[in-house]
């Protein structure tokens, strides 16, 4: 796999980037342990490698990527790490729990930042597609309430800041 959060690249200056400048963010498996752990969350290797399988949500809050969708939900995982609640930062809160109780998706309380621990592209997860459009809607939204700043703007576009 793509190893751990700090040991992809840039993964974790993006985070720092984006939730400084109110930059939506999806992440995607890695992503989401990556946005765990840059709020203060720890992460637990699970016993049992979840690559190339299916668990059902059975737990979710409808609303973000999640609205209108029915549960239990099928998803595909390819993770070994799983984001440790013991911890958790109580500016994140849980969106979805697996049949074992375990933190499946999340999302920031007030800046435009979801995260699942599945993967969404997968054709293991047949609603993916929902969800991914669930969440643009939800960046829309946001940006509708949230105008955006000029540098801020450049970043969204991929060019550097002037700050």
């Amino acid at each position: 796999g793509p190893g751990l959060p700090d040991e992809a690249g840039q993964l974790m200056r993006i985070i720092t980037v984006a939730s400084a400048h109110a930059i939506p963010v999806l992440g995607v498996c890695l992503g989401m342990q990556a946005i765990a752990q840059h709020y203060g969350a720890t992460l637990l290797n699970l016993d049992e490698v979840l690559h190339g399988r299916t668990t059902p949500l059975v737990s979710v809050i409808f609303e973000g990527i999640f609205d209108g969708l029915e549960v239990p939900c099928e998803v595909g995982h390819y993770h070994s790490w799983v984001v440790d609640e013991l911890d958790f930062p109580a500016n994140l809160e849980i969106t979805a729990r697996n049949a074992s109780g375990l933190p499946m998706a999340m999302r920031h309380r007030t800046l435009p930042i979801e995260a699942v621990q599945f993967h969404p592209e997968s054709v293991l997860t047949p609603s993916g597609p929902a969800m991914v459009s669930n969440w643009l809607d939800s960046v829309e939204q946001y940006r509708s309430m949230h105008p955006v700043e000029p540098s801020t703007a450049r970043l969204w576009m991929g060019k550097p800041s002037d700050d």
